[in-house]
């Protein structure tokens, strides 16, 4: 099964739970079958929208190498790296 945040394989952590190792999303924790994305992954993705409007921002060479962007985003989603 993949990460409905960054489609990584999740892996099994209990009956019915899943939990993502590259963001840490936690899925089957609710009864409607919704995921729990952890509230860095949120900020990062606001942090990012917050970096389109800075004058200079930094480097997006880092948000590639640190791999935050694979972290908070679905392939489709991703930015192309630099």
């Amino acid at each position: 099964m993949s990460c409905p945040t960054c489609d990584h394989t999740l892996s099994g952590i209990g009956r019915g739970m899943f939990h993502c190792p590259r963001c840490g999303t936690l899925v089957g924790c609710y009864a409607d079958g919704s995921a729990l994305v952890p509230a860095l992954v949120a900020r990062c993705r606001e942090f990012g929208r917050a970096l389109r409007h800075v004058a200079r921002p930094p480097d997006e060479r880092d948000w590639h190498r640190l791999g935050i962007d694979e972290a908070i985003a679905t392939p489709a989603q991703r930015k192309e790296q630099p």
